[in-house]
């Protein structure tokens, strides 16, 4: 119960005093307003007794909206850059559908609604909404305590297609280097050839910063990772030689390798220069990312086999490298074929 007392300040005006006991100890507030001081008394012992709450009272009590502001503000800091990005987007999707909602009100069906609202998304992506709400709801069960059921893990994922797998034929890789030496961009050329030549993801690539490229080696560090983790590749021929002469050409205290024109404290945003290039260079069907898929190609045919594009291309698990089997099939054949000589 809180407790007020009434002074004045040298002016002869009152000053509200208002204290109130949680488990033995004691908060108090100041103040010259008598209903903002009662309303911070109400406030701090209603979240006394929240905390006193088993998860299944909470449920009815805790609002999906404060659930996610929770989850923004102590879980996604802690994942990488893009992911934080992404799921920021998607959990404020659900903040404005369903935030005012109780925790208990926000079930299986109504979330399932909300769902078909997302129908002009790709499967994946609607699929991504969901998860990013599926592990808000997993923090507030088994971390905080604030809920008992997880009312997303019941609800319908659509299917998504087979990996998807698009390559540059040689004459769409002429074509599309030409258009991209012409473009907007002055950088674009050179974040093409580095993409084509180690496979990085377009956001590793944008964000490859000064301190990151060791000119003598010609090792670039990738810090901002899909998967969060750190990764070092090797830059060799064409592509060294176009970092090397824009580590040469670096002004002094410029932070990234490729820096937006506009703003060089930033990465540059080269969307609509590669969108322009690829329409002029007539390759449909194709995005920055399927360069990625392109390298893993040439690498295939150099004979490298899934492991080592598992480790040039920073995939977690050899699943994700499975897309490219059909790749290395005729460096496999070779091994078979070899060892089937050897011993017969």
């Amino acid at each position: 119960m809180a407790s007020m007392s009434v002074s004045t300040n040298r002016k002869g005006e009152p000053r509200y005093r208002v204290r109130v006991r949680i488990k033995g100890v004691y908060a108090s507030k100041t103040g010259r307003n008598k209903r903002e001081v009662e309303r911070w008394a109400r406030k701090t012992e209603d979240r006394a007794d929240l905390n006193t709450m088993t998860p299944e009272t909470q449920a009815t009590v805790r609002t999906v909206a404060e659930m996610i502001d929770r989850y923004c503000k102590q879980v996604l800091p802690y994942k990488a850059l893009n992911t934080q990005f992404s799921q920021q987007g998607q959990l404020m999707f659900w903040k404005s559908e369903i935030g005012g909602m109780s925790l208990a009100d926000a079930t299986t069906p109504v979330i399932a609604k909300r769902k078909a609202l997302l129908a002009p998304r790709g499967n994946a992506t609607i699929n991504c909404y969901l998860a990013a709400l599926q592990h808000c709801f997993a923090m507030a069960i088994k971390e905080w305590q604030w809920c008992e059921i997880n009312p997303v893990r019941d609800v319908w994922r659509l299917p998504q297609p087979a990996a998807r797998v698009r390559m540059l034929s040689a004459a769409e890789r002429s074509r599309l280097m030409f258009y991209c030496r012409m473009a907007p961009c002055s950088l674009l050329e050179t974040i093409v050839v580095v993409a084509l030549s180690t496979g990085p993801r377009k956001s590793e690539v944008r964000n490859i910063k000064i301190e990151d490229y060791n000119h003598v080696t010609g090792r670039v560090v990738l810090d901002q990772t899909k998967n969060g983790d750190r990764r070092t590749v090797r830059l060799f021929g064409e592509a060294r030689k176009r970092m090397a002469a824009l580590y040469e050409a670096r002004k002094p205290g410029q932070v990234y390798f490729f820096p937006s024109p506009r703003d060089p404290s930033r990465p540059v945003d080269f969307r609509y220069s590669w969108e322009m290039s690829l329409e002029s260079a007539e390759i449909p069907n194709f995005c920055f990312h399927d360069l990625r898929h392109s390298a893993a190609s040439y690498l295939a045919e150099q004979g490298a086999t899934l492991a080592d594009i598992k480790e040039i291309l920073g995939h977690k698990t050899i699943q994700t490298t499975q897309k490219y089997t059909h790749l290395t099939e005729s460096h496999t054949a070779a091994l078979v074929q070899k060892m089937n000589l050897s011993i017969f």
